[in-house]
């Protein structure tokens, strides 16, 4: 309890004034004062009331006494409470449903009777509602009370649209109408309209807010809008169109965050009016206007012959304070709509991004001819690059952002080389679209004088070029942008741009530029080298962490895919990762061990990555020290002194001392732990490391406390690749080590399998790890140790497998029907007597039948074609059906009359008959093998046919 003293002077008041409302309905109050002096005390309180005393009883109180009769100046007072407390105060007990209801049925009433109530006292009650209404929507879908809030929303909307306003206004007024003479009369009653129906669309919008996508209602709403925004060029005077133009954008975007089956109706009316700002920018910019003015004449764009075409919008002058908001909705919302749905946009393209000069590129040497050639086209980038207002110029390079996002299959076809006189066709409108793009964008950078714009216009140009294939752009456009970032990479005024500056250069070493084209970087005098990344490693201070982890991010990508270029300064690299995995900050050791993984996989000759391993100059770079020391980080200390090659040229020799301890402190870094035992992963990798049993060990135990980790799943699913990858390698060489089969004794393969099955059991992104390292436990597991645990812990791994066929994602279903078909292969595997035999081949033989995905179906008919007898299937019977539906998949798929597959399945159709066909011959022959009476069980003559099958054209 609180004594007086303590408590805020304003909840005192609150609560008195509440009590002493509630309590004028009792006959035995003395109270002298009316319930409008009380409401007008509540009105003028400050708001948020302090918390110490604001009790559930008091809306309690409030939304009982707004439940009975009250007169027309009460209620509209009582409207002016609820707008400020719903706007101010934050407590759980204003959304309870019942809450709720009770005030939106008691402002629906002041609505419906409001036949005399002047436009100003319609506008506070709108704004009452619509601040009740927000993220209380889901509260009203009992009894159809949505549908009933925006039928009569759409109703006011409907009675103050600027038709009917206008011929109200035009008809014989009263005396008490005819104070303001001329067009003020007219101009006043438009102003009222406008409000009403701003409000009207602010309340649609609020409704929408946390719905879902279900509602019945959304096409309704979205009609509203954009009549209104089509109303909005209509209205010659004041601010109305500004104002009315943004409420109806901001409601529009609600209804897109929860809709996204609206976003193919908003395209066309955004669209529209992006292209309506971009030409009043590029006008003003050109005529040297400081301020933004939406001018007299309207400009007309004739590229669109839709309802709402572009010239719809004209906008009279205004404030740009209205105008600045007018487009911030604009461009807000249109980014909600391009990330709902970016495909939807492609075919606007040409209407909102320039077009590149056709004389932009040089058809003869391939270059571009002048990059300092600005583009004067209005587009969505005459907003980014020449808006006065800095948020707008953000604004607009988030949407251009989205619009590249994820197009890199619609750009591929992009080309900026080639020309055609007759016709130009759609890879060279897109190549022009890209290279007008390009220029917009990196002419801008040099210009952006505002820090969070330029960050957002570099973010623009790292999404622009992930999303962009080269092969037919100017070769020295990537030397370009090199030549720009380079210059902010040095610079270390900010260090946000520098790490945005380092996200470029990361996007375009992804995309396939080599840095290690030295000799082009130097004639274009761009002065880009890989030291200058270098040097930002050596900062110090908390100030430029985030630098320092977005060069190793860089220096990662440089590994990735151009690791020539990192071979020449590993020396200095190293030396600079053995100083991070020793520094105190968590995300250093981790960005540097990620930087160790990732320069292993590049370097590993099992990679698939062209590292150009018969350069003499890589191989003496690969084959260098790795690393000296890699000291304790999270729950794992690494010492590795070692002189040993990465590939095969490895020798064991080398190895001069490896060994891994254990600490039992679990309180690490989640990111520096992920990054340990992914670098685990990769070491496994190595054959001359894999020849080294108390390695391998080692990297076992360190594995199976992060598999068991209960604080993250990204280290439980790098732990359990990991051990994958330690598996697969037991399998390479456990046959051909004794040292490995020595070490990996019964004991330990149980212990392994005890820990894959945790994997195996978890969520997807470790399963599909975690039944691969089952099925390699299994397969290098010893006949005695298979048939002592066959009833046991065999049948316990057997259930995990069966069970991650039948369901999980799609990767974990391949890898659990690759896991059986690397289990079958130990031919010591008691099938023929364990019970869980015939479970598992129904499970295989249900994936070849019904599976969508022909991948996993794929492996479940390789893993049908490895038990060498009919005993090892379980007999004659589980034989029989595996043959039948083998033959019911083949004429599905052959025929082509296979109708639950989605369409980018059939890629894989030829590789699953070829699959089919293999799996028939192999139980042709072990039928053959068998005595004639067990063989007339089969259909010999469906076995011969299936078998003798062609190969698949």
């Amino acid at each position: 309890m609180h004594d007086a003293s303590s408590t805020s002077p304003v909840s005192v008041c609150f609560h008195a004034l509440v009590d002493e409302l509630c309590a004028k309905t009792s006959a035995a109050s003395q109270s002298q004062r009316t319930d409008l002096d009380i409401l007008d005390d509540l009105t003028h309180l400050q708001y948020p009331v302090n918390g110490y005393d604001f009790k559930t009883t008091d809306v309690a109180k409030l939304s009982k006494w707004c439940g009975k009769y009250r007169t027309k100046p009460q209620s509209l007072k009582f409207c002016q409470v609820l707008f400020k407390l719903y706007s101010r105060q934050k407590a759980p007990i204003l959304t309870e449903s019942q809450v709720v209801i009770s005030f939106i049925l008691f402002l629906m009433d002041v609505l419906k009777k409001s036949g005399n109530t002047t436009d100003l006292e319609k506008v506070h009650v709108l704004k009452a509602l619509g601040t009740v209404l927000f993220e209380n929507g889901p509260s009203l879908q009992e009894n159809y009370l949505q549908q009933q809030v925006v039928e009569m929303l759409l109703s006011v909307i409907h009675q103050y649209s600027d038709l009917n306003t206008t011929a109200s206004s035009s008809a014989p007024q009263p005396p008490s109408m005819r104070i303001i003479s001329g067009n003020s009369s007219i101009n006043s009653t438009l102003s009222a309209s406008a409000e009403i129906r701003r409000a009207a669309l602010v309340c649609l919008g609020h409704l929408c807010v946390k719905i879902g996508p279900k509602a019945p209602f959304y096409s309704e709403i979205c009609q509203a809008i954009y009549v209104n925004l089509r109303e909005c060029r209509k209205i010659d005077g004041g601010n109305n169109s500004a104002k009315v133009a943004t409420s109806a954008l901001r409601a529009l975007q609600f209804v897109l965050t929860e809709n996204k089956a609206a976003v193919a109706s908003a395209v066309e009316p955004l669209v529209s009016l992006i292209c309506m700002i971009a030409i009043e920018t590029e006008l003003a910019s050109s005529s040297g206007a400081s301020n933004l003015q939406l001018g007299g004449s309207a400009a007309i764009i004739t590229c669109s012959d839709s309802e709402m075409s572009d010239n719809d919008f004209h906008v009279s002058n205004r404030p740009s304070k209205n105008l600045n908001r007018l487009e911030m909705n604009a461009l807000q919302c249109m980014h909600t709509a391009v990330k709902s749905n970016p495909k939807l946009f492609h075919s606007s393209w040409s209407r909102i991004l320039p077009d590149g000069p056709p004389t932009a590129v040089n058809q003869n040497t391939g270059h571009i001819y002048n990059k300092k050639t600005s583009i004067r086209q209005p587009s969505i980038f005459s907003i980014a690059s020449s808006h006065p207002q800095s948020r707008v110029r953000l604004a607009a390079y988030q949407v251009i952002g989205a619009l590249f996002d994820g197009a890199k299959q619609y750009l591929a076809i992009a080309d900026a080389l080639s020309s055609t006189k007759s016709f130009t066709s759609l890879a060279e409108r897109l190549g022009r679209q890209l290279m007008g793009s390009y220029i917009a964008l990196l002419s801008a950078v040099p210009e952006e004088s505002d820090t969070m714009v330029l960050v957002h216009l570099l973010k623009t140009v790292a999404e622009l070029i992930r999303n962009t294939t080269f092969k037919n752009l100017p070769s020295d456009l990537p030397l370009w942008i090199l030549s720009l970032m380079n210059s902010r990479i040095r610079d270390g005024s900010d260090a946000s741009i520098q790490i945005v500056s380092l996200e470029v250069v990361s996007s375009l070493v992804d995309s396939g530029f080599k840095l290690s084209a030295m000799e082009a970087l130097q004639k274009q005098n761009s002065g880009y080298s890989l030291l200058s990344i270098l040097e930002l490693m050596d900062f110090e201070g908390d100030s430029v962490l985030g630098v320092k982890i977005a060069a190793y991010e860089c220096l990662g990508a440089v590994c990735r895919s151009d690791i020539l270029s990192l071979n020449l300064y590993w020396d200095d690299v190293i030396s600079r990762v053995d100083k991070a995995v020793k520094d105190e900050k968590q995300t250093l050791r981790a960005a540097s061990f990620k930087l160790l993984e990732q320069y292993l996989q590049a370097g590993n000759a099992n990679n698939n990555i062209d590292t150009a391993a018969d350069d003499p100059e890589a191989d003496a770079a690969t084959n260098h020290t790795w690393l000296n020391a890699v000291e304790r980080i999270g729950i794992v200390t690494i010492v590795l002194g070692m002189m040993s090659s990465s590939g095969e040229k490895g020798d064991s020799n080398d190895i001069n001392g490896t060994s891994i301890g254990v600490s039992s402190d679990q309180g690490g870094d989640a990111n520096v732990r992920m990054a340990a035992c992914r670098t685990a992963g990769v070491f496994v990798g190595f054959p001359v490391l894999q020849e080294d049993a108390l390695f391998l060990m080692d990297i076992a135990m360190i594995l199976k406390p992060n598999i068991s980790d209960k604080t993250s799943v990204g280290v439980r699913s790098r732990a359990s690749w990991a051990l994958a990858n330690l598996t697969d390698a037991l399998v390479a060489k456990m046959s051909n080590t004794p040292e490995v089969s020595e070490v990996f004794n019964d004991a330990l393969l149980i212990d392994l399998m005890d820990t894959a099955l945790l994997a195996a059991r978890d969520n997807d992104k470790c399963r599909s790890s975690g039944v691969r390292a089952l099925g390699n436990l299994m397969r290098i597991s010893n006949a005695s140790l298979l048939s002592r645990e066959c009833e046991r812990k065999v049948k316990e791994v057997v259930t995990a497998l069966t069970k991650n066929i039948c369901s999980g994602a799609m990767k974990t279903r391949w890898n659990a029907c690759h896991a059986v078909g690397t289990m079958l292969g130990n031919w010591t595997l008691p099938c023929e007597s364990a019970s869980w035999t015939k479970s598992l081949m129904e499970a295989l033989v249900q994936t070849v039948s019904s599976c969508k995905n022909f991948k996993v179906r794929i492996n479940a008919a390789a893993a049908l074609s490895i038990p060498l007898t009919i005993s090892k299937y379980g007999g004659n019977e589980v034989v029989s059906r595996i043959c039948e539906v083998l033959d019911d998949a083949y004429q599905h798929v052959h025929v082509g009359v296979e109708t639950s597959v989605t369409f980018g399945e059939y890629k894989y159709r030829e590789q699953l008959v070829n699959q089919i066909r293999m799996t028939f011959q192999h139980m042709h022959e072990i039928i053959n093998k068998e005595e004639h009476d067990v063989k007339s069980v089969f259909n010999i003559g469906m076995l011969r046919s299936h078998a003798a099958l062609p190969e698949p054209r």
